[in-house]
């Protein structure tokens, strides 16, 4: 059964005034009330805030007849007091008269937008405003008399704003006061009186067994009705924040408005009758009438638990929801505050949460709030020798599948850890500033509460976390989370020495072996990390091993030698990312020529081909020399020329290789304007190819030269028209005579 949550509480004592108490009211802990011989009493609440005591300050009789209604006017700095058919108005300081207003009025409610007071005087509606130069009470018309001649008892007015609500015996009705229609009636079936109450821009009525919400044009809000438990009648209400406190005669019942359901119902003592209700602030006060004289009009004083008192109830209960929606209810993000009381709330929900074993939960809180990563780690087994703190193996001893809740404790834990890692770096310089103090909210529902009490600098609690972590990695061997956490942590403040024996121990040789290249790397050791690196080529990390060996070639070291000694075991297994040393590295032409590179990489077998092509091309495409175009020529020439001995006829060749790079050299021959033509022709040496030299010959504008070739090929192939096109198409370059020459040679009608 889920337990209960109080939201208001009866202060210890109780107080019989001196006069039996008919009508009261309060504010800023002064009481005032009213007996039944016309004597007014102003009273100060006394006490602690646990303990209830009423001080009397002054009294008055201003009439002999019993005391109806009593309101403070606080803007005006005056109590009215409805005796007799009168409206008194009396100083809120000494209770002296200042002015009278009205006649035969039987009820009056006090604006509390304007202090306008609304009065039924002779079944009339009658308006009255302050008059601040005269400092009275005077008459007000908004056009017309509003007559409200009706045979129902009229109970008395509520106002909202500036709409007014009449309270009837079995209704409630709306009234415009310019036109004086009536917007809107709500009734009862029964005798029941109906009570009626203002909740934000809401009119909040209860009728019979019901509560419910209307506009203010008198429209119910959808399902907002809330069933009252069964009572003897409703003697009084209040409507406290969004509470609504209903008080029959043994008990006070409370509703939130907000959600529309009961949160709380507070039995009276025994043998005593509720009669009246008087709020203000956080305080309520009771009447209540017993069987014998000496409790007849005692005041009960219930007092409002701080929304701060109740969310720390409900999150000790687990009632993380309800909590969550007290917080909403009572705290703005407009607020100065709340920044501090969100992250309270979330580090107050996370913990609870932790104890209950619900780690997502958990999690979503306490990522939102400024926690001591040291809590969490203190919670993972084996990670900490020594000390009296409470684990998760101890937490969930005795209940089913243990080991795997255990597992998920940890991987909540390590993200947590991650994140608050993370929230330092981004927070402080860890190098710079390793000796500043760092403080963090711990909660009341901690688990280990010892650690509060430990020094926070930024260096030890950055090595207690980088050390944990990694330690962590080595024994779930997770090489994945491994390298996110040292590519993602700019400075590792970890205790190498102690990291030193984790390895030795650690059971998977790969996973310890990459961890201590990452160390290494921490340490500025980069030449040791390197080593380590290549010493992996071939674990099934090979990925993981050339990303790290490039990263660090390129950003680390700057020397020939290293660069070329660590390169060679990316290149001969990862061609494609061993070239990214060369061509992402802006800072190797530093220490290593172009040439010196052309000539390493052509030491590497059967990727050497293909690595000086891409290394070309890519000088081709950021540099604007010449003689790379060239050295890219030769280089495809040489190639067709490995495949054929002297004297064999390449034109006539199906070889893959041949076609293959043939295409390639047209293709380069075609856009490349800066090779040296006459070098690349002498490399061709005596090999035909053709179509390349009428593409050099034409770059280098030796257009009868190319004819001559053209005209050969005709010659063997009868393409004519090939050489007859070329022709045509130097027309608009020069006047070629050789033109007529080639036709009339070639041409198929001669």
């Amino acid at each position: 059964m889920e337990q209960s949550v109080s939201v208001f509480q009866f202060q210890k004592g109780s107080c019989v005034p001196r006069v039996r108490v008919e009508a009261l009211d309060m504010a800023d802990g002064v009481v005032c009330y009213g007996d039944a011989k016309g004597t007014v009493v102003l009273s100060q609440l006394a006490g602690s805030n646990s303990d209830f005591a009423l001080k009397d300050l002054v009294s008055s009789p201003i009439s002999k007849k019993t005391i109806d209604r009593i309101e403070f006017l606080q803007n005006s700095n005056m109590i009215a007091v409805l005796t007799n058919g009168v409206l008194h108005f009396l100083d809120d300081e000494n209770l002296k008269l200042r002015s009278k207003a009205g006649k035969n009025i039987t009820a009056f409610a006090v604006n509390s937008f304007n202090e306008q007071i609304a009065a039924l005087q002779s079944k009339t509606l009658a308006i009255f405003s302050f008059n601040s130069s005269k400092e009275i009470y005077e008459p007000f018309s908004y056009g017309k008399g509003i007559e409200l001649a009706t045979s129902k008892t009229i109970l008395g007015f509520v106002w909202s704003g500036e709409a007014l609500g009449i309270v009837l015996k079995k209704s409630f009705c709306l009234v415009n006061l310019q036109s004086g229609s009536v917007l809107s009636v709500v009734s009862a079936s029964n005798a029941m009186h109906c009570h009626v109450g203002v909740f934000r821009n809401y009119w909040v009525t209860v009728l019979e067994n019901t509560v419910r919400l209307f506009e203010t044009k008198g429209k119910p809000v959808s399902n907002s009705d809330i069933i009252i438990s069964k009572t003897n009648g409703i003697n009084a209400i209040a409507i406290h924040g969004f509470y609504l406190l209903l008080l029959s005669d043994t008990a006070i019942q409370v509703f939130d408005l907000l959600v529309y359901k009961k949160v709380q119902e507070i039995p009276l003592e025994k043998a005593t009758i509720g009669k009246k209700l008087a709020y203000a602030a956080d305080k309520m006060l009771v009447v209540v009438e017993g069987a014998q004289k000496k409790d007849n009009g005692k005041l009960l004083c219930l007092s409002a638990i701080p929304p701060e008192s109740l969310i720390i109830d409900l999150i000790s209960k687990s009632r993380i929801s309800e909590a969550q929606q007290i917080f909403n209810q009572n705290f703005s993000p407009s607020n100065s505050s709340f920044a501090n009381k969100q992250e309270e709330f979330s580090l107050n929900a996370g913990w609870q949460l932790f104890k209950d074993l619900e780690f997502e939960r958990a999690g979503k809180f306490l990522g939102e709030a400024n926690f001591d990563p040291r809590e969490v780690l203190a919670l993972i087994p084996g990670l900490k020798d020594g000390g009296k703190r409470v684990t998760l193996a101890e937490m969930v001893k005795g209940k089913e599948n243990a080991e795997e809740v255990v597992k998920e404790g940890v991987k909540v834990a390590v993200k947590l850890v991650e994140a608050q890692r993370k929230k330092l770096a981004q927070s402080f310089d860890i190098q710079r500033e390793g000796r500043k103090a760092v403080s963090f909210m711990h909660s009341r529902f901690s688990i280990n509460e010892e650690i509060k009490e430990s020094k926070t600098e930024l260096n030890e609690i950055a090595k207690e976390i980088d050390t944990s972590l990694l330690k962590l990695y080595l024994q779930q061997n997770d090489i994945e989370a491994m390298q996110n956490y040292f590519h993602s942590t700019a400075v590792i403040k970890c205790d190498f020495k102690a990291m030193d024996s984790c390895l030795e121990q650690c059971k998977s040789k790969i996973t310890a072996r990459v961890c201590k290249a990452y160390l290494q790397e921490a340490q500025r050791d980069y030449i040791g990390a390197l080593e380590a690196w290549t010493h992996l080529v071939d674990s099934g990390l090979d990925e993981l091993v050339y990303r790290n060996v490039r990263r660090l070639l390129m950003n680390k070291v700057r020397n020939k030698r290293d660069t070329f000694k660590y390169a060679r075991a990316v290149l001969k297994n990862n061609p494609e990312e061993g070239l990214k040393i060369f061509t992402e590295n802006k800072n190797v032409s530093e220490f290593i020529s172009e040439d010196e590179i052309l000539s390493y990489l052509g030491n590497f077998e059967d990727h050497s081909a293909q690595l000086r092509e891409d290394y070309l091309k890519h000088l081709i495409a950021t540099t604007e020399e010449a003689r790379f175009h060239t050295l890219l020529g030769v280089f495809y020439i040489s190639i067709i020329e490995k495949k054929f001995a002297v004297g064999e006829d390449v034109e006539s060749s199906r070889d893959p290789v041949v076609v293959k790079y043939r295409r390639k050299l047209n293709e380069f021959l075609t856009n490349s304007k800066l090779y040296n033509g006459p070098a690349l022709l002498d490399a061709m040496g005596k090999m035909e190819m053709r179509d390349e030299r009428v593409l050099i010959y034409t770059k280098e504008q030796m257009y009868s030269e190319a004819i001559d070739v053209l005209i050969k090929i005709g010659k063997v192939d009868f393409n004519f028209a090939r050489a007859e096109k070329y022709c045509l198409s130097l027309i608009h370059i020069c006047r070629c005579r050789r033109y007529a020459v080639c036709r009339s040679r070639w041409s198929p009608y001669h």
